[in-house]
């Protein structure tokens, strides 16, 4: 890394400061754009040392070699590349701010969507408020929901019942990180993945085990919920994920499965209500711990949610998971654009300074620097 500021700074251990000579016509981002290619990575492996932690020490280091082409040479390359870094951030930033307007627009209208009156309140009309969106979202036919569809479903009548009166609770048991495989016999959801890799549904795990470690956990059946009940963040107490996968699965230690048994109740429905405001305050006024929250079996089975008629579940169920296939697959192009400007800027960074004829641009030792 080149330091371009005006303040003296100070480092501590394990770094090196290569600071030019004044005779030496170097460029420092030119120097640290050329650290980055594979050709002076190689290099570097070269006189690397150590086994669990890796180091290269002083006197190796002045034995690398970089080019050193004209200074005015330097900065051209140095100008382009860093036109093609600013072009590239920028294009980044703007479909992360496109990402974030979709993330706001989804957790508002799952917010009205899932927004009944109380035990006793009257219904209430919907708020007319519109969230922010972008001039493409207004051009998009799934990026609003009309008010009138709203209105439709707040005014649905519905009955309160406890998770309790719902279904069986079971404890998750079982389980280690250390067991966890990236493919193997059985699925499997640990339960610090729960708030990490998955949405309000899971069709497929990310992690497996073998049959004999899960023998000795909690079994998991499509349309059953796995809440999490342990954690040092509050706002994942009580994240639920609605198995609805094919196969049976596993879950252990720091979950809760809740087996759906009332017929009155859509068990992706449920999964989606449990990130409603409502029912986040209610499992902050049930849970317990300081350094870590945790939610017990008794508690979560005292927790209310709202049942509307089974057709208007599975209706809101339908709208949320397009909206949240909508944003999902923003985000996954968002992650392959990043991929791909990744890619081309280290190609064009690894063809400027791609300088293997030595006659042009003699190799100079750090040393001489």
């Amino acid at each position: 890394m080149a330091y371009l500021g005006d303040e003296v700074i100070y480092l501590g251990g394990n770094s090196f400061v290569l600071r030019f000579n004044s005779n030496i016509e170097c460029d420092p981002k030119f120097f640290s754009y050329y650290t980055q290619t594979r050709r002076f990575h190689l290099a570097v492996i070269k006189y690397v040392r150590g086994a669990t932690t890796h180091y290269i020490n002083t006197g190796s280091l002045i034995h690398l070699k970089v080019p050193l082409p004209p200074l005015e040479v330097q900065k051209e390359i140095v100008e382009i590349l860093e036109k093609f870094d600013y072009s590239k951030k920028g294009l980044l930033g703007s479909l992360k701010k496109e990402l974030a307007l979709r993330e706001k627009q989804y957790t508002y209208y799952r917010a009205q969507l899932l927004k009944f009156p109380k035990e006793g309140e009257d219904l209430k009309k919907p708020s007319p408020r519109r969230v922010l969106v972008t001039q493409k979202q207004h051009n998009d036919p799934h990026a609003l929901l009309p008010q009138t569809l709203l209105h439709k479903f707040q005014s649905t009548p519905v009955i309160w019942k406890t998770i309790g009166e719902l279904g069986e609770v079971v404890s998750g048991k079982g389980l280690t990180k250390a067991e966890l495989l990236d493919s193997g016999p059985v699925g499997c959801i640990y339960y610090g993945q729960l708030s990490t890799e998955f949405g309000a549904l899971a069709y497929k795990t990310v992690s497996f085990v073998t049959k004999e470690t899960a023998e000795k956990c909690t079994k998991v059946y499509k349309g059953d919920i796995i809440f999490q009940k342990a954690s040092q963040v509050k706002r994942n107490i009580c994240k639920a994920v609605a198995y609805v996968g094919e196969s049976p699965i596993v879950a252990g230690v720091g979950s809760t499965v809740f087996r759906v048994y009332s017929k009155q109740c859509d068990s992706k429905f449920l999964s989606y209500y449990t990130q409603a405001p409502l029912f986040r305050a209610e499992v902050y006024r049930y849970m317990r711990g300081a350094a870590v929250y945790n939610m017990n079996n008794s508690s979560l089975k005292n927790l209310k949610v709202p049942l509307p008629p089974l057709e208007v579940q599975k209706e809101i169920v339908s709208i949320l998971e397009e909206k949240e296939s909508l944003k999902e697959s923003l985000k996954e192009s968002l992650k392959e654009e990043i991929r791909l400007r990744e890619k081309q800027y280290k190609y064009y960074r690894s063809q400027l300074l791609n300088f293997q004829n030595p006659s042009h641009y003699p190799l100079n030792n750090l040393k001489t620097l």
